[in-house]
């Protein structure tokens, strides 16, 4: 096999995998009770964090150029934070579409909404 066919089937098996780890990270995180799903969401970040150590130092660049004095513990902190957010980004993602439309509705706040109702009102793009 040729080392581009080689690659190819690579990528290919890579993608296939990346894509049924979404479903099956998906498929749990519908299913467990919310509370088990935050506390999930914590132990991904945590673990994504110590898997990832070059993202890790991008991570804590782009933080430092946001706030110069952040380093040591606070850095470390802030990193990790990074990553918890993360991951209760997609585990809330991934439970969205099982949710009862009433708790979607219950947890959102619409702030500002009057900077994009009057434009379109008067027929203007927003």
């Amino acid at each position: 096999m040729a080392d581009s066919e080689l690659a190819d089937v690579r990528r290919r098996l890579t993608n296939a995998a990346t894509v049924s780890s979404y479903r099956l990270g998906s498929l749990a995180a519908r299913l467990m009770p919310g509370p088990i799903a935050g506390a999930a969401a914590a132990s991904f970040g945590f673990g994504a964090s110590l898997a990832s150590p070059a993202k890790r130092r991008v991570i804590a660049r782009h933080l430092q150029r946001v706030n110069p004095q952040l380093h040591g513990h606070a850095l470390r902190v802030a990193v990790q934070q990074a990553f918890d957010y993360y991951a209760q980004y997609y585990i809330e993602s991934f439970r969205l579409p099982a949710l009862p439309k009433s708790v979607v509705h219950d947890h959102f706040t619409v702030e500002g909404w009057d900077h994009v109702a009057a434009p379109v009102e008067l027929g203007n793009g927003v």
